[in-house]
């Protein structure tokens, strides 16, 4: 696995190189990438004036509020200090890593002589254990997002309140309500039938049928050029890229029919254009297989795919048929109507 920052390809740094950043600017923690734009508040939400600064609150946001965010920073409120106690990812012993922040898929961004990494957690989470490093505190960090004019930007604040991976003490987060979610294609698809529906930039929706017996029965989502239409543009930008995926509407890796069919909405993204699909199917064929490929590489890589602009989209499973296994033959689906949303974009660049 590997982390996915999509709000930017690396972590912005403090002026002063000798000691740790506090803060990491136009950061992305989460697996799937950061997408900004309209997001709905889940709780009562202060705003403040100033980024990093809980005594700057100027007005509060009442649950469902919705606001048009255009990025964040990971404010490092107190940064965990781990001790390297075995030679990893180029740390020796002794060494101490200040942990800053949490990167998505494992990872987390350290800082370590003058420079911020990411890298694979190889600590235990709590204190007072080793394995090739060992916890002497744990990070305290706020994701600050900002919303407002250029010349007068407000600023939301999450505390982040898990000791592994992020959770936020608010929930506040991308709403396809407050985006306007366009329907672009709707159909009732029977076994066996293609769907398309036309998407911007020249591109095509697909729901592709098996093409043979012997594969799981149902369909694959795909995203294609016309003048390329073997190559999938949400296959490079859809995770987990390994194992069951969003894409793959069918009876695959253990799923009935039944489920399959209950699996709904299904998120996906896709590139838009040929030049990001091939950068990153060739950044994919590294951090897939980073066993093969030095760390460096790998690194060039993370950073590669994750400054690739993706659009989303939602294909709805609103209702269905499926018919039951029997007399030695699987079960699949008969028919599904499907509608197919496309989000407004999000700002390039984040």
């Amino acid at each position: 696995m590997f982390a996915l920052l999509s709000c930017a390809q690396s972590p912005g740094v403090a002026q002063d190189p000798a000691a740790p950043p506090s803060v990491l600017e136009d950061f992305c923690p989460f697996e799937y990438g950061c997408d900004f734009g309209g997001w709905v508040a889940g709780d009562s939400m202060p705003v403040y004036a100033e980024r990093g600064d809980r005594d700057s609150r100027i007005d509060v946001l009442p649950p469902g509020a919705c606001i048009q965010t255009l990025g964040a920073d990971m404010v490092v409120d107190e940064p965990g200090l781990v001790v390297v106690r075995r030679a990893f990812d180029g740390f020796e012993p002794g060494d101490t890593l200040h942990v800053l922040s949490y990167a998505g898929e494992g990872y987390y961004a350290v800082w370590h002589d003058g420079e911020v990494r990411n890298i694979d957690r190889a600590w235990p989470r709590e204190p007072g254990t080793s394995v090739a490093a060992q916890t002497m505190s744990i990070p305290r960090f706020s994701y600050w997002v900002r919303f407002g004019e250029p010349d007068d930007l407000r600023w939301i604040a999450l505390r982040n309140i898990s000791n592994r991976g992020i959770r936020f003490d608010l929930q506040f987060g991308w709403d396809e309500e407050c985006n306007g979610a366009e329907t672009v294609g709707a159909a009732r698809v029977r076994h066996g039938e293609t769907f398309e529906a036309p998407l911007p930039d020249g591109l095509v929706f697909r729901l592709r049928p098996a093409s043979h017996p012997q594969n799981p029965q149902g369909w694959r989502i795909e995203v294609v050029d016309p003048d390329a239409p073997d190559d999938d543009y949400s296959l490079v930008a859809t995770p987990p890229y390994r194992f069951s995926n969003p894409r793959y509407v069918d009876t695959g890796y253990g799923l009935t029919p039944e489920a399959a069919l209950a699996w709904s909405p299904r998120e996906f993204r896709f590139v838009t254009n040929r030049a990001d699909y091939e950068r990153a199917q060739g950044a994919l064929g590294v951090l897939l297989w980073q066993g093969e490929h030095t760390e460096e590489e790998v690194q060039r890589a993370r950073a590669t795919h994750a400054s690739i602009y993706t659009r989303r989209a939602l294909l709805w499973i609103e209702e269905g048929s499926v018919r039951e296994a029997a007399d030695g033959e699987a079960g699949l689906i008969e028919w599904m109507q499907v509608r197919l949303e496309l989000y407004q974009p999000p700002p390039k660049g984040h």
